[in-house]
Parts: C-alpha cells; structure tokens; sequence
C-alpha cells in the first residue's frame, strides 16, 4: 500500500470517528503492518493532521489552543491506556462527579483505582493517575461504574432531581439499561436514584 493511501484512511478513520475518541496504533493494524502504521502515524503527527497525547496514544488535533483536554477526552485517554494495559478502571468520586457535569472543579489529577498496577501520565497540565486498589463497582460496565461512583459521592441528602436529570440526559439508553441491571446490588437509596434514571 502507497504511504499516502494508508495516511487517508488512517485520517479517515480518525476524523470518522466521534471527536472525544482516542486511537492507539493496534486500531490500524487492519489497514497494514506494525511497522507501516507506527511511521505513518509519526508522519501524520510531525504534519500537524493528528497529535500525540501521550506516547502510543493519538487524536485529532484541537484547532484553537486549548490549554487542557475535556473530561471526555481524558476518559477516553484513561480507558484505552487501561485496556491496554488489560486493566479494569474505576474513576475517582471527584473524577466521577467531574465527566458527568456534577462539579464545578475539574481535577488537576484524574485519579482512577484500578485491578493493575501504578501509573501516572502526563497530559499538559493535567495527570493520569492509576492506583490500585478495591472499588465496590470494579468489573462493572465503565458507565455504570462512573455513574454508581458520582451517586456515592452525592449522598441521599444532596441528590436533587437536578442532578438525577443531569445524569439521565449523559447516558444512552443502552448504558440506561446496564445501569439498571448493575445496580442491583446498591443499597435502597442508591437503586431508587438509578430506577429514577432509567426511567423514560
């Protein structure tokens, strides 16, 4: 295959694909070889078409200068460097607060307890930062568990239909109905606030 074919469809895919999304160098792999992808994927980076995250992560790059990534871009981050790593992550309460417009601090330090091992990334201002440890919701769908974790971070007290709105317009109805079916577990307060979220 021509270089400047495998580029298109490298660029292709990229720019197809949802702008909070983050490639690695194995979503190529069906358009050639290790060694093909990795030089075009430096290529498209040293030309400005794609950018580099952080090593072995790419996307597409910002047009305006943005100092920090958005939580979705950070997430998407976090989840393909723990499925790289064949690890299963659980963010932070204040993380889990933060992607779903719940706070109005966004981390410095995106901090996820995971199955694996310790890491931290660098992403311009901002950390990746992966630490082992149990969480109640882990082996349970990401969205599930972001949503499970933002619930025990409210509390009964301070959860208002405001926020159980907010969290209801985040989700698809796919991630709707695994909530419903991963909360299942929960206590009462906890499975009440999710019934109020799948609803239609």
């Amino acid at each position: 295959m021509e270089m400047e074919e495998l580029d298109r469809q490298i660029l292709d895919r990229v720019y197809g694909a949802p702008e909070e999304e983050v490639f690695v160098s194995g979503d190529f792999l069906d358009l050639g070889d290790t060694y093909m992808v990795n030089q075009a994927l430096a290529r498209l980076t040293r030309t400005g078409d794609l950018r580099r995250i952080v090593w072995g992560i790419y996307d597409r790059p910002e047009r305006r200068i943005v100092p920090d990534l958005p939580p979705r871009k950070l997430e998407r981050t976090a989840l393909v460097l723990a499925r790289c790593r064949r690890w299963q992550i659980v963010p932070y309460e204040d993380v889990a607060l933060a992607l779903l417009g719940l706070s109005d601090r966004v981390p410095e330090i995106w901090r996820f307890h995971t199955d694996g091992g310790k890491a931290a990334f660098q992403l311009g201002r901002q950390w990746l930062r992966f630490l082992p440890g149990e969480s109640r919701w882990m082996g349970l769908d990401h969205s599930s568990a972001v949503v499970l974790q933002a619930l025990t971070a409210v509390g009964p007290q301070d959860l208002s239909q405001e926020r159980l709105s907010a969290i209801q317009a985040a989700l698809t109805t796919e991630q709707r109905r695994r909530l419903l079916q991963d909360a299942g577990a929960a206590e009462a307060w906890i499975f009440q606030a999710v019934e109020q979220i799948c609803r239609d």
